[in-house]
């Protein structure tokens, strides 16, 4: 009987989680760029709540950086809403950018291809596209399109913290035991120099894989492009040998995608 009453409260707790996090959502998308200063009053009246649920809500949102409020008690959008706002475009942009990019890619190498960023100390891959050789069991081994693994455990994560400042290495880093830390820390010296990162068999079983960083002009990455083989085929050697150098053309073909171009030269 408890438990049916313990399950019976968090599926209420779930339900009440929901319902608060699609009001919240509702007052963000009443803000425009016609409409960014709103009173709780304009919020109740565009979504019909009374103004105390309006206002708990609202509170919540400002505590959460999502809102702001000056001084006379209007609320406008928060920098939290801003970046999450610049993310998404970003990396909307991003992979519409790099698709014909890596398309080409999977075509040359025949291998799957995926695209990732850095989302704190996670690698968020924002697109995949599986070779066509792909057996069942390797694409269920395989990070999907929307997906998120430790960063230092997977190859492209791995090049882009290679390329960020030694303190937040050390940050990202932190929660690593000392001994594995050393070695990972040796080994992003390793990827810096070189360009490349390699990863075998750590993240999905049976498979191996090769990147590297699609880079801003002053070294900075941005995302990072990937190829994966199985362990079968190809040892890390011979990834290294075979397509580190188209990878690197792939990778600097997007980041001048990416890079705005100079104007013409007035005379």
């Amino acid at each position: 009987m408890n438990a049916s009453r313990e399950r019976a409260a968090r599926q209420q707790e779930r339900r009440d989680l929901s319902k608060s996090l699609a009001k919240g959502l509702e007052i963000l998308k009443c803000f425009t760029a016609e409409d960014h200063l709103l009173r709780i009053t304009d919020i109740s009246a565009r979504l019909g709540l009374s103004r105390s649920s309006s206002h708990r809500y609202a509170s919540t949102l400002v505590r959460l950086g999502y809102l702001e409020q000056d001084a006379q008690r209007r609320y406008r959008l928060g920098l939290r809403a801003a970046d999450l706002g610049i993310s998404v475009l970003g990396a909307i942009d991003l992979r519409r950018l790099a698709r014909p990019h890596l398309l080409q890619l999977r075509w040359l190498s025949r291998a799957t291809v995926s695209l990732a960023v850095l989302d704190g100390t996670q690698t968020l891959f924002l697109d995949r596209l599986l070779s066509s050789r792909c057996l069942p069991q390797e694409i269920d081994a395989l990070p999907g399109e929307g997906t998120t693994a430790t960063a230092h455990a997977t190859a492209q994560g791995k090049v882009m913290i290679a390329l960020l400042g030694a303190q937040e290495q050390t940050s990202l880093l932190a929660e690593i035991s000392p001994a594995r830390r050393k070695r990972l820390l040796e080994e992003l010296l390793q990827i810096r120099r070189t360009g490349v990162a390699l990863e075998d068999e750590r993240l999905s079983s049976g498979m191996c894989s090769i990147a590297r960083a699609i880079s801003t002009p002053d070294g900075q990455a941005l995302a990072a492009v990937g190829l994966t083989f199985p362990s079968s085929q190809s040892s890390l050697e011979e990834l290294l040998a075979a397509w580190s150098q188209p990878l690197l053309e792939t990778s600097e073909r997007i980041s001048e995608e990416l890079s705005p171009r100079p104007g013409p030269t007035r005379r």
